[in-house]
This record gives C-alpha cells, sequence and structure tokens, in this order.
C-alpha cells in the first residue's frame, strides 16, 4: 500500500469524528502537515504502518477513549480573545482507525506507569514479536527495529501530547486494588507478556510474584474475556471485558501493601509466568524475570502537590531494612510540606508596589513587611493556592522563615549579572534559616559522598539519590505548584514531573529575583505555570528577549504543547480586567490558530508608535495668553467637557480590535489591532497590568456641582475623545539603560513640572470623554504615557475627581503630567487604591 493510501485510510476512519463537521480535506491536511514537520520519509512512514498494523485491538472498555475524544461538538471557539481550533492531530487520528486504535491505548495505559521512551520500545517489540518465550524473554537484534523506531517515537510523542497530556486516559486500576503496592515491569517483559495474551485463543493463567499493575492494566483495557486476579489466595477482582468465553486468571503470589514495611513476603526472584488451559492441559509459553521491581513513575495528568515521583522511589530489589535510607522517611515529608507551607505563606504576604516599565513586566516587593493589607504577591493570583489549607499534621517547628542576604551575597549576585550567570542556592537558602535547618536534620541518614564527608552540598548540581537534595527538590516542587495552583490550574501535566530537576530551576528563578533583584515578574510566574500545566522544557524560551535581537516582542502571553494552549488572561481587551488576580491563565484544549507547531510560545508586540505628537487639543483649558483662564466655576470645565463630549466623538460602531498570531516558528507574535475612525494601531496587551497596578477608581459620591479648586485655573486641562487618544497617546517612548537596566522616557525634563508652570507646553491634565466599553477604557490605560490613570465613574463629580488628579504625585506617580479617564458607561473596576 503507498504513502497516499495510507493516508487516505486514516483519514476516511477519522474525519467524521475528530470534529463533528471536519472536512476530509481539513483531516488529511493535518496529517500531511505532520509528517512534513516530523520530516518523516515516505518509505518509512509506509514500512512501520505495514508493521504496526492490526498487531491487537482494545475492548470495549478500552474503546472508551476513542468515545471521549470525539465529544467536542465545536469546531472554532475563543479563549481570551484569541481563535482556538479544534481539530485533530495524529494522536487522535490514529484512535479512530480500527487497525491503529490500540496504539493510542497501549501508550494511555503505559503512561499510567512509565514515561514516553517505554512506550515507543513497547511498540517496537510489540511490532517484532515473533513469541517462543517459554525459556525466558529475549529480544534479539533485528534491523527493522532500526527503521521503525524512530517513525513509533514521533508517534507515541504525538499520542502523548495530544491524547494523554490534555487527559483522555484510562483508568490506570480499578478501585478493588486501589491501596496495594504496584509493581512494575521492564518494556520487554511487558510486551511479551501481552503478545502471549494476544495469541492465546484458550483459557490463559498468569502466575507472577507481586502485582504488575501496567500488565493489569493493559489486560483490563484489552482482553477480550473475563479477567479474574487473586492475591495471596484470596479472589480479589473479576471483570467482564469483551464478548470472548475465554478467561484470563492473574495469580499474584505475595501481597505487599506497603514499602516502609519491608515486603516482608517478597522472594527475591522477580518471575512472570503464562500458561494456557485447554482441557486441564497446562501448556507454559512464556517465563520472565523482571529486570526491576520498582513503583510506577507515571507520565500522565497528576494531582496537584502531587510529589509521590520524587519522595517515594522504589528500590529495583527486594527492600530490606539497611536500604530504607534511600527514601524520605515519613515525618521528613510532613516537615518538608510545612517549610512549604511557611515559606509560601511568607511569599504570598509580601506586599508590592508599582515600579518604573522595564525591560520586563513586573512588580517592585518589600521584603521587610509581609503583614498587613493589600496590595501582596498573592493579591496578583487569579486563585488562592491550596497548599495554604492543607493539614499536614502540626504548625512548623522553626519561626525563622527568611533573614535578608548579606552584603557578600548581594556582590556575588551583582558580579553574576554581569557574567549572565544563575544565583547558586547556597546564596538562595542563606536567606532561609527555616529550610537549612530541614536540610541538615536530614543529611546525616544521607550516604551520599558529600553527605558522608560532610562536604558542603552543592544543590546547583545535586548528586540523585542525595536525600538532602530530594528534600528541596520536594519542597520546591510544592511551591512551584502552589504557583501554577495561583494561576487557575486544576492539575499539572505528568510528562515534567517526571523530570524532576524542571520545578526546581524554575523555582530558583523566581526566589532570586525576589531576594536580590527585589522583584515579581509576570514571565517568570508564567513560565513556571506553563511548565506545570503543559509539561514542556521550557528552557529559555520565555527568558527575557535579547533587546536587540528580539526587537519588538513584550511579554510571552501564550503557549501551547500539543493540543492544550494556556492564554493570559489579560489578552482580551473587550472584557473587565482587575488588577487583583491578574496572574492566571484560561487552559483549553485545541491548537492556535496560525500556530502551526506542536510547541509555540507567543509573545505580544509592542504598541506601535503613535502617528501624532502628544500636545494640546482643540478643547484645551490653560493660562496662557491664547485661552481664557477659567473662572473657577465648575460650569466652565463641565461644559467645556460635555461639549466636547458631543462634538463628534467616533461611533462605537467604528471601534473594533482584531488579533492575528504572526511568525514562522517560535517565538510567534500576537498584534493587538485597535482602529477607530481615524487611526489604527498596535496596541501590547501586557502594558493593561502596570497601567491596573498604577491606576484607581474615584468617587466622589455626588454629582458635578462642586466647584473647580482654584489652583486648577494655572494647569492646563486637555480633553481628550478615544479616536485623539489613539492616535496621540504613547507609553513607549522611552529608551533602554544598560546600566540600570530599565527603560526612561526619551525626554524626561518635557514630562516633569518644575515650580508651577508648564515645560515645553504639556497639559497637566489629560481628561478622558466618552469612555463606554471596556475596550475603550483598557486601551486608554494601555497607552496612558504618565505612568497611571484615574478613572472617574459615571456619576461621580467631574471637577473633584480634578482636584484628586494634584494628590496622586504623593501616592506612587511622579510629579508630571496625569490621565483623568471618565467612564461614561460602565460600571467601574476592582482597582486598587496605591
Amino acid at each position: 500500500m503507498d504513502f497516499s493510501a495510507r493516508i487516505l485510510d486514516l483519514v476516511r476512519a477519522s474525519a467524521d469524528n475528530v470534529v463533528k463537521g471536519s472536512s476530509v480535506v481539513d483531516v488529511s491536511r493535518e496529517l500531511y502537515t505532520w509528517i512534513v514537520r516530523e520530516r518523516i520519509p515516505e518509505s518509512a512512514f509506509n514500512y512501520c504502518a505495514e508493521l504496526v498494523t492490526c498487531v491487537t485491538h482494545p475492548n470495549e472498555y478500552g474503546l472508551q477513549l476513542r468515545d471521549n475524544l470525539a465529544k467536542p461538538t465545536s469546531k472554532t471557539t475563543k479563549i481570551s480573545g484569541l481563535n482556538i481550533n479544534l481539530a485533530g492531530s495524529v494522536g487522535r487520528l490514529m484512535s479512530f482507525d480500527i487497525d491503529y486504535c490500540y496504539m493510542v491505548t497501549t501508550v494511555a495505559v503505559v503512561m499510567e506507569f512509565h514515561d514516553m521512551a517505554f512506550a515507543s520500545t513497547v511498540l517496537c517489540n510489540m511490532a517484532l514479536d515473533k513469541g517462543g518465550h517459554d525459556g525466558g524473554v529475549v529480544y534479539p537484534y533485528d534491523i527493522r527495529r532500526t527503521r521503525i523506531k524512530p517513525v513509533i517515537t514521533k508517534i507515541v510523542d504525538s499520542i502523548a501530547l495530544n491524547v494523554v497530556n490534555c487527559g483522555h486516559t484510562l483508568q490506570a486500576l480499578p478501585d478493588e486494588l486501589q491501596g496495594l503496592c504496584i509493581h512494575v515491569t521492564d518494556p520487554e517483559t511487558f510486551a511479551a507478556v501481552i503478545m502471549a495474551v494476544q495469541r492465546a485463543t484458550e483459557n490463559i493463567v498468569l502466575l507472577c510474584d507481586v502485582l504488575y499493575g501496567d500488565v493489569i492494566a493493559w489486560l483490563i483495557a484489552h482482553f477480550m474475556g473475563i479477567i479474574e486476579i487473586s492475591i495471596a489466595g484470596k479472589r480479589t477482582f473479576e471483570k467482564r471485558c469483551g464478548s470472548r468465553e475465554v478467561r484470563a486468571t492473574v495469580v499474584v503470589v505475595h501481597r505487599c501493601s506497603t514499602r516502609v514495611d519491608g515486603h516482608p513476603n517478597l522472594g527475591e526472584t522477580a518471575f512472570l509466568e503464562l500458561s494456557t488451559n485447554t482441557s486441564g492441559v497446562k501448556k507454559t509459553v512464556l517465563q520472565a524475570g523482571p529486570s526491576w521491581r520498582s513503583g510506577p513513575t507515571p507520565t500522565a495528568r497528576m494531582a496537584l502537590y502531587d510529589t509521590s515521583n520524587i519522595s517515594k522511589r522504589r528500590p529495583t530489589r527486594s527492600l530490606r531494612n539497611e536500604e530504607l535510607h534511600t527514601f524520605l522517611t515519613p515525618s521528613e515529608i510532613s516537615d518538608i510540606q510545612l517549610n512549604a507551607q511557611a515559606v509560601l505563606d511568607w511569599l504570598l504576604n509580601l506586599h508590592i508596589k508599582p515600579e518604573n516599565r522595564t525591560v520586563a513586566v513586573g512588580f517592585g516587593i518589600n521584603l521587610s513587611s509581609n503583614q498587613g493589607s493589600l496590595p501582596n504577591i498573592g493579591s496578583l493570583l487569579s486563585n488562592w493556592p491550596g497548599l495554604l489549607h492543607k493539614n499536614f499534621g502540626g504548625p512548623l517547628r522553626s519561626l525563622v522563615i527568611f533573614t535578608p542576604p548579606t552584603e557578600t551575597s548581594r556582590e556575588k549576585h551583582a558580579n553574576r549579572g554581569k557574567h549572565g550567570s544563575k544565583v547558586a542556592w547556597a546564596d538562595i537558602l542563606e536567606c532561609f534559616p527555616t529550610i537549612r535547618t530541614l536540610l541538615d536534620n536530614i543529611r546525616p541518614r544521607c550516604r551520599c559522598n558529600s553527605c558522608q564527608n560532610e562536604t558542603p552540598v552543592d544543590y546547583n548540581y545535586r548528586q540523585p539519590g542525595c536525600l538532602p537534595a530530594m528534600a528541596l527538590t520536594v519542597l520546591l516542587t510544592l511551591l512551584s505548584h502552589a504557583i501554577t495552583d495561583g494561576f487557575g490550574a486544576v492539575d499539572v501535566s505528568g510528562i515534567c514531573q517526571s523530570k524532576i530537576e524542571l520545578p526546581s530551576l524554575a523555582m530558583q528563578k523566581v526566589l532570586s529575583e525576589l531576594i536580590f533583584d527585589k522583584r515579581v515578574l509576570w514571565r517568570t510566574w508564567f513560565s513556571i505555570a506553563a511548565l506545570n500545566v503543559l509539561g514542556c522544557s521550557l528552557g529559555d524560551s520565555l527568558e527575557a528577549p535579547d533587546h536587540e535581537v528580539e526587537e519588538g516582542a513584550s511579554e510571552p502571553v501564550a503557549v501551547q504543547y500539543g493540543s492544550l494552549v494556556i492564554v493570559a488572561k489579560w489578552v482580551d481587551l473587550t472584557v473587565e480586567q482587575h488588577f487583583q488576580g491578574c496572574f492566571g491563565f484560561h487552559c483549553t484544549e485545541g491548537s492556535l490558530v496560525e500556530v502551526g507547531d506542536e510547541y509555540a510560545v507567543v509573545y505580544s508586540e509592542k504598541s506601535m508608535q503613535p502617528p501624532e505628537a502628544l500636545g494640546d487639543t482643540s478643547w484645551t483649558f490653560s493660562s496662557s495668553n491664547d485661552y481664557e483662564s477659567p473662572s473657577g466655576d465648575s460650569n466652565d470645565i463641565i461644559d467645556a467637557w460635555e461639549a466636547k463630549s458631543n462634538s463628534g466623538e467616533t461611533s462605537m460602531a467604528n471601534i473594533c480590535v482584531n488579533t492575528a498570531i504572526i511568525g514562522a516558528g517560535s517565538p510567534y507574535r500576537l498584534l493587538t489591532m485597535i482602529k477607530s475612525d481615524g487611526y489604527l494601531r498596535i496596541v501590547d496587551p501586557s502594558e493593561i497590568l502596570a497601567a491596573l497596578s498604577k491606576s484607581e477608581t474615584f468617587q466622589s459620591g455626588h454629582g458635578g456641582s462642586h466647584p473647580v479648586d482654584a489652583c486648577l485655573d494655572r494647569k492646563y486641562i486637555s480633553f481628550w475623545t478615544f479616536d485623539e487618544l489613539l492616535g496621540a497617546w504613547d507609553n513607549s517612548n522611552y529608551t533602554y539603560d544598560r546600566n540600570t537596566q530599565a527603560v526612561v522616557p526619551l525626554n524626561m525634563a518635557t514630562a516633569i513640572i518644575i515650580g508651577g508652570p508648564v515645560v515645553d507646553n504639556l497639559p497637566m491634565y489629560y481628561v478622558t470623554t466618552n469612555i463606554e466599553t471596556y475596550l475603550e477604557l483598557n486601551v486608554a490605560m494601555a497607552l496612558s504615557p504618565f505612568d497611571g490613570c484615574l478613572i472617574k465613574r459615571r456619576d461621580d463629580c467631574l471637577p473633584c475627581a480634578i482636584a484628586r488628579l494634584k494628590d496622586l504625585q504623593e501616592v506612587c506617580w511622579s510629579n508630571g503630567p496625569r490621565i483623568l479617564i471618565c467612564d461614561k458607561g460602565i460600571r467601574p473596576l476592582g482597582l486598587i487604591a496605591n
């Protein structure tokens, strides 16, 4: 069968199931795009497809996975204003083809216990298996493996990322087997057993020393008859899994329910034997001794705060009392959890403060104060992390959570910054006495070289098996899950949890920025959430882009990995935005329209330079000779504002926003284009974060009848329609200072009031008119050129709001021009008062 025919078979099998109403052309394009993107030769694809066709089939229970994948009814949707395509991937397509669907169900089962590499080896073994394992399991060298392994590996990756990592999986084991100690086999034994079961036409008996959960889970999803399981002589489970009358009896010799007790009934030799029973005649068809008897290390999606992959790794042979040092004890794990709670509580209560724009959007923090009311780091998060609500057995014994870094550490950090190196863990842990005490208490029980020789442990290059390093990894993983929980996640990907060093490295950057830079950066915290939710190894993908190389890039706003997408919640400028909870995302299943890669990072494009110069409009009060100074009567300002409001304001029918993702590889760029009657500009949505932190809502409680403060008649008051501000307002007229790593105004002097007079005829007060929608309000805030806004509600006093502007420099803003945004129709935002 040629290449085109194989593609057509897959397309026909899946076109009507992956997405209701999708065309054959759409699905075939998806498959062909994948083959081209992965650079799979046609000959290799054909050869592999021939070998893996109809190796086995799932039963009715296994086919439930396919039914779940067929549920989406809408082809395209939106998330945070971005279009999402729900078309299937190759991993999904194969689940609808009867010849290949077993690959999807097998990978789903395997990832409940193993990683993707294990699944690739198993599928290769299944395709090449010839039987003959009655004397032991051996897969001799076969040149065909060299041809099919690369293709199968890419297929497994697609299934893992687009099916399993999206939460479409099968229950690992039935409830009757929960609570038992689960062991797993090696890939050779696993493949040999399931292929022997597949070939058997009579009743089979599977005799094994312990409960091998991966084999049992595969049988439940693929065996076409009755499965019966007995453990240590007791019938534990029975289920009909198919229409055939054949029976598979699994006899488990030893019942072990705990790791700490040392598996007292466990034998020295692992064994697994499969035999058939025909009319009372037993025939052995397989004998195996699994090369390890370890516990599962799942890579399917996991619950938040599940660190069992790190803290409860099982040994390769039966556990003896003298080997207990290889694990963290329950009391040690409890201490780790309590320390994680204490550090998280300290972190979330750190006060934050607005700061001048820098290369990355973020907030300053005050390390000397972490008590009191908002705003604090916790107020930034979309959800309150559930880690603080968990009961881990008692209060933390140590009360000293944090001490400021020493001058030596600060100097070392400054020197590292010049060379671009990371902060050492020793310098970070120096600031957390409670964590140091925890690790010091665990260290005497560790037998690694560093701990036995009492030499300092280098946590930057921690050795696997070192108990203090394992404890630190568990603690940092809990903290990274708490941040992910705060962003709105409901679970985490098991793919990254199998790479236990990744959350630790991510938290190292968070803590170093907190301690030494005194900053909370959106991109750093967003990268941790993306790592845990999507499972992608981000590396430097979300690091600050080079100021010259990545010209035009602003902040990461979306990440796609497989068929999962997360998008920052503030990307959609048409909805109400809040400062409180701005660190959050929306997560959905699908792929971003116009993004063809399985892994992609999308940055927002910086705001476009305005076509007009910032200056007076035709409706301006001033004390210059060109204008009559206002008398101080509130009606002067109110009449002028109302006249401006009614002087041909742009119709909302002509104000719209369009988004587009451009680029040919990561990082992609998000263009957010705002159009009015007279202008079309690109606006950076990330600017809304800084604007929200430096804005407040004004409430006078009465109408606009109070007189204007006398001091106002010596300052300009400039009125702006939305069309005018879209054409002239700009907050990006800044230059990059390499010494301070800050972005400062190009002409700082023109924005400063010296002794009262206005410099270069810049108005002192900028007042908008007819802001009627969230789109207008968000755009005005994002473009506000003078470091913050005051937002007046619809029915509040305009003169009082203008009078309030002169007090704002005492709060957080510079002694320069200020913005008043007048809300004429929408309800007030939930902004903080700084």
